[in-house]
């Protein structure tokens, strides 16, 4: 079988799905190593359905377009649960256990076999299904997901604790390790350089971790980032940036 892509059928799309924002790249070939990033600014007004119709339309995409897509959802609607107390048939009574059900939502899940959690997350149902007829096949996962273990194989021989704040324009997402293992992992709905300082001290204070020894690190849009530096520094002596290919930011 001829594996060759023809003139109009691409590798694969990765489509970050936010509140504010639509990001997202095409892999043209399977060796592609450094596909462009681009934004697409969403009508808040709309609901997700339209803005993906809309989107979707400008771009020409159809079914034949892509080999694989994968799309990630940037929510603070999940939930973490340990991996050996996991069943498949339970995942959305805990959800629902943690946070309250909203009309036409989904509950979907990523195993992370790293981290050996499993993150539950709820997205639009009319947006996965018209997503799957359009481009799809698609592979749904948290933003959330991707941070957790990327942080998790940072983490791996350290037995230090160690707060990651994943920052964009409207949110922060904040995830504590001790040690390899996960310990915290929240979105907190924050857009002013004051606030995430408050919330990041708050935090730091809350899990009595050392300001002499722990470390914090940042990641991200480096418009969110840099005005948190100096006062971070003030108060925390480990403080470092990450940057995009470490953070999986795109």
């Amino acid at each position: 079988m001829n594996s060759a892509l023809s003139p109009e059928t691409w590798h694969k799309l990765f489509l970050r799905l936010g509140t504010d924002a639509f990001h997202f790249m095409v892999q043209h070939t399977p060796d592609e190593r450094l596909p462009r990033k681009e934004r697409y600014a969403i009508d808040e007004t709309l609901s997700m359905t339209a803005n993906l119709k809309q989107f979707i339309k400008e771009q020409q995409w159809n079914t034949q377009s892509f080999q694989c897509v994968e799309v990630v959802i940037a929510t603070d609607r999940f939930t973490l649960m340990p991996l050996e107390h996991f069943e498949d048939e339970q995942a959305e009574k805990f959800y629902s256990y943690n946070l309250s059900p909203r009309e036409n939502e989904e509950i979907h899940y990523n195993i992370l076999s790293t981290s050996n959690v499993v993150v539950l997350f709820g997205f639009d149902r009319s947006a996965t299904h018209w997503l799957n007829e359009q481009i799809g096949p698609i592979h749904l996962q948290a933003e959330a997901s991707l941070l957790i273990e990327q942080f998790a194989l940072l983490q791996r021989g350290h037995s230090t604790q160690a707060l990651y704040a994943h920052l964009s324009e409207q949110a922060m997402g904040l995830y504590a390790f001790s040690g390899g293992s996960i310990q915290l992992a929240n979105v907190q709905r924050c857009s002013s350089a004051a606030d995430r300082l408050y919330f990041l001290l708050y935090l730091w204070k809350q899990l009595l971790f050392d300001v002499e020894h722990s470390p914090l690190y940042l990641c991200g849009e480096k418009p969110c980032i840099d005005p948190l530096l100096g006062q971070l520094r003030k108060y925390i002596r480990h403080v470092s940036t990450m940057d995009d290919g470490d953070s999986l930011d795109f």
